[in-house]
């Protein structure tokens, strides 16, 4: 009838006569005392919190050998979890990889004889625990043909997760935060476009954190996206790039293509300690002097014990213009066969377009920011005379390239 589950319980031992006359203690009858235990979850730090009163009275001192912690997770048999010094009456019982839905606890004495023990009361509990994140792995960045980048990563999905927070960076180092995802079902694989990267200026740094239920905060490995470049010198066009970088990745190859009617052509693969290549551009034709191109990067990614798969990322698109090439003719016939005055433009990329003519007392005659409009030889509805007339053309091409020419037209009648 004793409630040893609410304080320790006192026994001590004595022999009276038919009499009821008390006798002398028994030898060894001092007042023993019962273990009592108490125990609670703490669920953030994933252990159960142990404390109990000293086992009395085996010796004059009070001496045990040692204390046991006992356990048993849905009902199976008690085994032992910890044997604990003498004097010790608190402990900190580690749920973590404790599969079940229940536990059990309780507390053996040892006397020191080694044979004799004494057991506490029995306290039983659910394992209610707050679950961190076991893993955060970066996956992928990749530039997606619109420009943005897509972020995959691997995530705890037994974690009690409930917020992923998207981290950038340009130099590695400092990173921002550019989205906060609420979530309440954590899945394996997950995702997240970044449409605001300015991926045609830059390479970007990237980061998953992710923040459970006890805000506790679990950062992924960093991985970095690719910034293609290019110039032009003449019929080369020179492509660059940095390396691909990505925890646990590692780059085999890259291959570089040119976009086509919107479709990639590849034009060569190299290893992965290249990063750069001369497209030659002399025998390729181009509708507008513009060649665009994209760099993907091959690689391997073997997480230990997790996974191992072969993956790419892309780079931006990046487009190289050749220099405008620009004709003026010396003369020309209105009514004729060349009935206007106008440059033939070879690679027109042109941005900004400028056409003048004046006549030989600085008087501007005609304009037009139009490449396809020409002089006629007119000045207000009116025909003007056979002579040399003053022009001025300037052309800038999409690449930056500035084209001016100044000269002489001769109208012939």
């Amino acid at each position: 009838g004793a409630n040893a589950g609410a304080a320790p319980v006192r026994y001590t031992l004595a022999v009276f006569d038919g009499c009821g006359n008390k006798s002398a203690p028994v030898q060894d009858s001092t007042e023993h005392r019962t273990i009592y235990l108490t125990a609670s979850i703490q669920s953030c730090l994933q252990q159960v919190a142990l404390n109990w009163t000293p086992y009395i009275h085996w010796t004059p001192s009070n001496d045990v050998s040692v204390y046991r912690v006992e356990t048993s997770v849905d009902n199976a048999p008690y085994s032992l979890a910890q044997s604990l010094p003498d004097g010790t009456f608190s402990y900190n019982y580690s749920l973590s990889g404790v599969a079940g839905d229940s536990i059990c606890i309780r507390i053996s004495a040892v006397h020191p004889n080694g044979i004799t023990t004494s057991e506490s009361n029995e306290v039983c509990l659910p394992i209610d625990i707050i679950r961190s994140t076991a893993f955060n792995y970066l996956r992928s960045v990749s530039v997606n043909p619109a420009g943005g980048v897509d972020v995959e990563w691997y995530i705890d999905s037994s974690a009690n997760i409930n917020t992923y927070f998207i981290r950038r960076s340009l130099d590695g180092n400092l990173f921002t935060t550019v989205a906060t995802l609420p979530i309440t079902i954590p899945v394996l694989l997950n995702n997240y476009h970044d449409a605001e990267a300015s991926t045609s200026l830059a390479s970007f740094y990237y980061r998953v954190n992710s923040l459970d239920d006890c805000n506790y905060q679990d950062s992924s490995g960093t991985g970095r996206t690719i910034l293609l470049t290019g110039t032009n010198t003449g019929t080369i066009n020179t492509l660059a790039w940095n390396a691909f970088e990505l925890d646990y990745a590692t780059v085999v190859d890259y291959t570089l293509y040119r976009v086509q009617s919107g479709s990639l052509v590849p034009v060569q693969t190299v290893p992965s300690s290249t990063l750069f290549f001369n497209d030659s551009i002399a025998d390729v034709a181009s509708s507008n002097g513009a060649f665009c191109y994209v760099v993907e990067a091959s690689y391997v990614l073997d997480i230990p014990g997790f996974i191992t798969e072969t993956l790419t990322s892309r780079s931006n698109e990046a487009c190289v213009y050749q220099v405008p090439v620009m004709y003026v003719p010396k003369a020309f016939v209105p009514f004729g066969k060349n009935s206007s005055f106008k440059p033939a433009l070879l690679n027109p990329n042109v941005t900004e377009y400028e056409f003048k003519v004046f006549d030989r007392w600085g008087k501007q005659l005609f304009e037009t920011n139009q490449l396809n409009i020409g002089w006629d030889g007119t000045h207000n509805g009116e025909l003007l005379p056979l002579g040399g007339y003053a022009y001025y053309i300037k052309v800038v091409s999409l690449g930056g390239a500035v084209l001016e020419k100044k000269g002489m037209v001769v109208l012939v009648r």
